[in-house]
């Protein structure tokens, strides 16, 4: 089992290649999106590995001494319940030393359970982290991607009266605004995915669809997936 804490502080593997999305508009869009992060923020929190599942004062104690920089948001991330009731009560304190104010109206407490795990006291428990968010992203990457795929629905039909323009607007251009207001939604966090190779052909899929759209493909008319791609 593995707790992960989330205070909210006022004043915390691109899978493998596929030819579908590829990778290096993953990659772009991911660098812009940690180049946002960081300019927004400013600092990034960073933490040691918790050694493991000591529950002593001092141990957490030494946890929290180890952030050495701060965001809007911390996370403390612990397999020992002792350990976190004692980084809740000592966290205020920590933060008030850098003049930070720990909102703790605001603090969760998320369990994250092994499917095979028995520690779970009931198979809804067990699936509850599915359903928690960090950073706009889901910590469940199939929940992630699902969530990702209606956003990017709804970014897509809003741009409806773009998409049927085409004799008013070029398709270059009509590519280049679904690059720039579309396929982000899609993609954002998308470097933190360990996608199956199931998912990752479903997500392809998804994305040439929404390309046929764009361009007026339909039956009977065809365009090879290669094609697609070279846009």
């Amino acid at each position: 089992m593995c707790v992960p804490l989330h205070h909210s502080v006022k004043s915390g593997k691109i899978g493998s290649k596929n030819h579908g999305i590829r990778e290096r508009e993953m990659l772009d869009i991911c660098g812009a999106a940690e180049l946002v992060f960081l300019r927004q923020f400013g600092y990034f929190v960073s933490l040691r590995c918790w050694p493991g599942p000591r529950a002593d004062a001092q141990a957490a104690d030494d946890l929290l001494a180890n952030t050495v920089a701060y965001a809007d948001d911390s996370d403390f991330i612990c397999d020992d319940d002792a350990v976190m009731t004692r980084i809740k009560e000592a966290a205020p304190a920590v933060f008030a030393r850098w003049d930070l104010k720990m909102n703790e109206d605001k603090t969760e407490e998320t369990k994250v359970f092994r499917s095979t795990q028995a520690d779970a006291p009931t198979h809804a428990a067990s699936l509850a982290w599915h359903t928690t968010k960090k950073l706009g992203s889901l910590l469940d990457d199939a929940a992630d991607l699902r969530a990702r795929k209606r956003l990017t629905t709804t970014a897509f039909n809003n741009m409806w009266k773009i998409w049927m323009r085409r004799g008013l607007i070029s398709e270059g251009t009509r590519v280049r605004l679904y690059k720039c207001y579309v396929l982000p939604v899609l993609l954002y966090n998308c470097g933190t995915w360990a996608l199956t190779p199931t998912s990752l052909a479903g997500l392809d899929s998804f994305h040439r669809r929404q390309l046929r759209r764009l361009l007026g493909i339909f039956h009977p008319n065809t365009l090879a997936d290669v094609a697609l791609h070279t846009l």
